[in-house]
């Protein structure tokens, strides 16, 4: 028997999660906790990094992972401080 899954359940399944880690995201930023993992499963039709990719652009980088964040099915992200994206400064004209 052949299975089949469909390419556009898979986004959507994915977009849900990256949903629901910015959503963990920003509970955790209002808590002053900076960094936090989730589990993304082998076998979940899309690989970790492009999910990591794909938090990163929606918060525009204020939610990373950094070169040694997956490990095994989990991955740490971490929250950048106020005034910085992905460890970069920026002063109060956003530059």
């Amino acid at each position: 028997m052949k299975i089949v899954v469909s390419k556009q359940a898979i986004e959507k399944a994915m977009l849900t999660k990256v949903n629901a880690t910015i959503n963990v995201a920003k509970d955790c930023a209002k808590r002053g906790i900076t960094s936090f993992n989730i589990a993304i499963p082998e076998g979940a039709g899309y690989t970790q990094y492009d999910f990591i990719t794909e938090v990163e652009h929606l918060t525009e980088k204020t939610v990373f992972a950094g070169t040694r964040s997956v490990s095994g099915d989990s991955i740490k992200f971490s929250i950048a401080q106020e005034g910085r994206i992905y460890g970069q400064y920026t002063n109060h004209m956003g530059t």
